[in-house]
């Protein structure tokens, strides 16, 4: 069955997506660097997966 969309709406869905995947490229390269800064920070104690764990259950990526 082929529905007759507007061609603008079609446009702005397109857009949203790419939009969308943009975002999330960004948030993980943020999550990321902000994992290794704090590995960074905490290697003199020797903690440095302890750390990285913590950092990432306090960004929501790993569960509590």
């Amino acid at each position: 069955m082929i529905y007759d969309v507007p061609e603008p709406f079609v446009l702005a869905q397109r857009q949203a997506i790419r939009n969308n995947r943009q975002q999330a490229k960004l948030a993980t390269q943020t999550v990321v660097s902000q994992a290794n800064w704090n590995v960074v920070a905490s290697r003199d104690e020797g903690d440095v997966i302890e750390s990285a764990v913590r950092s990432m259950q306090c960004s929501g990526w790993l569960g509590q």
